[in-house]
């Protein structure tokens, strides 16, 4: 099993990284000796761009490449939903004083005669209350929660609520309902509450589906909206011309709201099937996650996991972003993605895995669905670059180094239980899956353990871990803690995240490196086996789960080429001892150290006093004064 491992990808050819054999050997206190360093092509420090990549070219545009809209297709469907968003809700407003306030809330005597109540009275200004509801509370919790979730969940359950509706109200047009008419006011205006929700929501999800394309597209919602009273005021003629019944012509206004909607469901999934509408909702899908990280009061492991790899391993292989620019975004073709699938998706690279499946059965399916030959690219070469670029197979460099994103992120703690924090990632070279440590620096990271202030604590918490009794516990200040350890097919990363106030950043920074210190110093039998238990316990426990014991199949194949046994793994974890982990801690500590730094971290130290602290073994370059921390 390889437990917090990540088998890397290679990548499309940058810019060659030559000299990697050149050594840097620095006499210092510590007999610290730094690791190789990488040097770029000229003389220029290189940095990683659009023209580094030949993955993407800068001649192209996005818009020119960009599948056609066969027959306008996806802009009528577009332009239906807009009419779709308003029916309901006219056809409801222009039945309604016939219907509701002359006929269903009205009395009649044995000679037909009606007479008003004081439910036909007040109905209308009823009506006019029960539909601003939902939109006031809406407005209302946007103010605190900002709405998120699936645009296809979205529009599919506020069709089916809002199509349930004018169901359920259909139900009641040939229904007596005047002995009982308070009770039906009732649910009549709850069922426009209802209605009403549903719909400003499909409404909404609608203009911001059509953002996703050109301009154009969101006039075709609007002139949709505008066809829309055109087609009531037509409805109400044919009606009123057919037949004088209040009953039937309210009965035909919502079939026709009815049949509608159910027409408008149906095109949207014919849109989602088009090619046009899963180019630009793709692109607007990437350009949203390019700029999440500038919304969201805290960041999650992957983020800073980003910048730590390109800290760690500045301007080569794991070093370069998997998120691409916005202009980079716009000049990624068809062509491109195709020509990136046909030399990475390939059947050298690919393990078709199974759990719980009969293997003759499965092979064939394999033989029968993964015919060599079949893909789309071998037969049509056109749907690739005319030239492809070359498979970056460079072993990744370890090179130490830092990122700072000085930003002002009190603003995202308003409305959230969050506070105003500054965030620091310390760490060093770590190892590769089949390196011999790599089950060391697994039972390291157990040790080391940590997590959020307001974690629940409890046992497999992680509560005995380092992190939680000599950090967490002993400085309420800080936000949280925790250690991660990311292994990769040529190197590793090991690393310790922490938060605090702006202002204590740099104490943090301080205290995490203290860590790493005192594992040169030993670990206590008693902590070494609580640790080798818990990674014991969450090894086998993994394995109980058949998502995991399928991808740990999967990625032991990939990574090692055959999968290895639990027990080969209890057995590693068993033999791990005390000076094992104060061998891997020098192992770490003689290298450059990394770090990132984001947030308000005007207070945190530089990168050489970093350096020097690392190289010396000494905290005195990062502090000015000696402070009670608990070291």
């Amino acid at each position: 099993m390889i437990p917090e491992a990540e088998v890397k990808q290679s990548r499309f050819s940058y810019p060659d990284v030559t000299d990697r054999a050149s050594t840097d050997h620095r006499d210092t206190a510590g007999g610290r000796m730094d690791t190789p360093h990488v040097k770029a092509d000229s003389d220029q420090e290189r940095q990683p761009s659009d023209e580094a990549s030949p993955f993407i070219q800068t001649t192209s545009n996005a818009d020119e490449e960009a599948p056609l809209d066969t027959g306008n297709l996806v802009y009528l469907i577009i332009m239906l939903h807009g009419v779709g968003s308003l029916m309901p809700w006219n056809m409801f407003i222009t039945i309604a004083p016939d219907y509701y306030t002359n006929y269903k809330m009205k009395t009649f005597d044995e000679n037909g005669t009606a007479h008003a109540t004081v439910y036909s009275a007040n109905f209308l200004n009823y009506l006019a209350i029960a539909s601003q509801i939902p939109n006031l509370l809406l407005n209302f919790i946007n103010i605190f929660v900002t709405v998120k979730g699936d645009l296809t969940k979205r529009i599919s359950i506020s069709l089916l609520i809002v199509g349930a509706m004018i169901v359920f109200t259909m139900s009641f047009v040939y229904v007596d309902t005047w002995k009982w008419m308070g009770t039906f006011f009732t649910i009549t205006l709850l069922s426009i509450v209802l209605l009403n929700g549903a719909n400003g929501i499909y409404q909404n999800s609608i203009f911001g589906l059509a953002s996703d394309f050109p301009f154009k597209f969101t006039n075709a919602v609007i002139i949709g909206n505008n066809l829309c009273g055109t087609f009531v005021t037509v409805v109400s003629i044919i009606t009123a011309f057919v037949s004088n019944n209040t009953a039937n012509a309210a009965f035909a206004y919502f079939g026709i709201s009815l049949v509608t909607l159910g027409i408008c469901f149906a095109s949207f999934f014919i849109l989602k099937g088009q090619p046009f509408y899963q180019y630009y909702s793709k692109r607007a899908m990437l350009a949203r996650q390019s700029e999440g990280g500038e919304t969201k009061p805290g960041l999650t492991a992957q983020d800073y996991l980003e910048g730590f790899k390109q800290a760690a391993f500045r301007d080569n292989t794991l070093g370069f972003s998997k998120f691409t620019t916005e202009d980079g975004l716009q000049k990624i073709t068809r062509e491109h993605v195709n020509s990136y699938m046909s030399q990475y998706h390939a059947p050298e690279r690919i393990v078709v895995a199974g759990v719980g499946v009969d293997h003759d059965e499965m092979v064939a399916a394999v033989e029968r669905h993964f015919g060599v030959g079949t893909a789309m690219w071998d037969r049509n070469p056109e749907l690739l670059l005319p030239e492809l670029p070359q498979v970056d197979r460079s072993v990744a460099q370890y090179t130490g180094g830092e990122m700072r994103i000085q930003k002002d992120l009190s603003t995202l703690a308003i409305g959230t239980p969050y506070p105003n924090l500054a965030h620091v990632a310390l760490g060093f070279e770590g190892v590769s899956y089949k390196d011999p440590d790599f089950v060391a620096f697994c039972v390291l990271h157990m040790l080391l353990g940590g997590g959020g202030s307001f974690s629940a604590g409890g046992p497999g918490k992680g509560m005995y871990t380092r992190l939680y009794t000599e950090v967490m516990n002993r400085c309420h200040w800080i936000y949280g803690a925790t250690a991660y350890n990311h292994s990769y097919a040529d190197a590793g990363l090991f690393c310790v995240h922490a938060s605090s106030d702006p202002e204590q950043i740099n104490d943090v920074l301080v205290i995490v490196l203290d860590q790493f210190f005192k594992l040169l110093k030993g670990v206590e039998k008693e902590e070494l086996e609580r640790a080798k238990i818990q990674l014991k316990s969450q090894l086998m426990m993994n394995l109980e789960i058949r998502p995991v014991m399928f991808e740990d199949l999967s990625r032991q194949v990939i990574g090692h080429g055959y999968r290895r046994k639990p027990q080969e793994y209890v057995e590693k974890i068993e033999s791990v001892t005390g000076d094992d982990i104060v061998r891997i801690a020098e192992r770490m500590l003689s290298g450059r150290p990394s770090l990132v730094g984001y947030g308000d971290i005007g207070k945190l130290a530089s990168y050489e006093a970093l350096d020097e602290a690392v190289a010396h073994r000494r905290l005195q370059s990062l502090v000015s004064r000696k402070k009670a921390f608990g070291w």
